[in-house]
């Protein structure tokens, strides 16, 4: 079904039938902005299995805003919609914060996005070649780890992971906040376990730019969509080569695009049932050792 679709049917739940909306992100969750007489509204439907992870996400960005001096979504509502298939999935309305609305994409962003890339690459964090940023907020990242680790990780798994979210929060000291550029889906599934026991904060591809929940994605994989995607491209690669001082890792970019998102990474803690674990490894790991991404 396509993401308009999705959009259509879910609108009535939210009492939005007719409205107009433009949908902004179609590749995972769709999100949509959706035009009211009193203003604009986010629209999101959640892809199965996402849907906690994604109010949990709203629910940390909101009890995380004063202290990390960032305005955020506020959720309205979330219901289920019943498709015709008879699957169902989660649909969230959250408010729509005027001025951090998704931004043009310019050549100067991507030159910072390229920066901020080589930087991470810097500190052997080994993420995946579509990275795009820094979380925003060291006491908000750490914040999460406490609150959410306890629930979520075994104590081998806490104890693996913990190195890599105070790595982690030491680079965005340094860094992040003058680019300001935040990590959007922060749950465990974005947790990378390493089989040499070393663990990484990762998946920034749906990192916003001072809109930390609902904005656009900018990674390399979608600046293609745009129509300045050459001029952007070559701005982001140049900016990459210049910070890290080695050419631009192209080859590995082709080969991660290959596969979505998160989907190639599912090798991660999220897979609790040591089964789907095993069997994830067995096609991600020779992926991740082809790329060189483990060093």
């Amino acid at each position: 079904m396509q993401s308009a679709d999705l959009v259509r049917l879910a609108l009535p739940l939210h009492g939005l039938t007719d409205s107009p909306f433009t949908v902004l992100r179609s590749l995972g969750d769709t999100v949509a902005r959706v035009d009211t007489p009193a203003g604009p509204t986010v629209l999101r439907v959640c892809e199965p299995g996402t849907a906690e992870a994604r109010l949990a996400e709203v629910s940390t960005f909101q009890n995380a805003a004063a202290e990390a001096g960032l305005t955020v979504p506020h959720r309205e509502a979330a219901r289920a919609l019943a498709l015709p298939d008879g699957t169902h999935r989660w649909t969230v309305r959250s408010t729509w914060v005027d001025g951090e609305a998704p931004r043009p994409v310019t050549a100067e962003l991507a030159r910072a996005l390229g920066k901020a890339t080589a930087q991470l690459h810097a500190l052997d964090f080994h993420p995946p070649q579509d990275w795009t940023g820094p979380v925003y907020g060291a006491a908000w990242l750490r914040g999460w780890w406490e609150a959410g680790a306890p629930r979520h990780l075994s104590a081998d798994d806490h104890e693996r992971c913990a190195p890599a979210v105070a790595q982690a929060a030491i680079f965005m000291e340094a860094h992040a906040a003058e680019a300001r550029v935040i990590h959007s889906d922060l749950h465990f599934g974005n947790v990378l376990l390493a089989p040499d026991g070393q663990a990484a904060v990762l998946d920034f591809d749906g990192c916003a730019v001072a809109h930390p929940a609902f904005d656009l994605a900018l990674t390399e994989r979608e600046l293609l969509d745009f129509p300045e995607a050459g001029t952007l491209t070559e701005a982001y690669r140049a900016s990459y080569a210049g910070q890290s001082r080695q050419p631009y890792p192209f080859e590995a970019v082709e080969q991660c695009r290959a596969a979505t998102g998160t989907a190639f990474l599912e090798w991660v803690y999220g897979s609790r049932n040591p089964e789907v674990r095993a069997q994830k490894e067995m096609w991600v790991l020779p992926l991740l050792d082809d790329l060189a991404l483990l060093g």
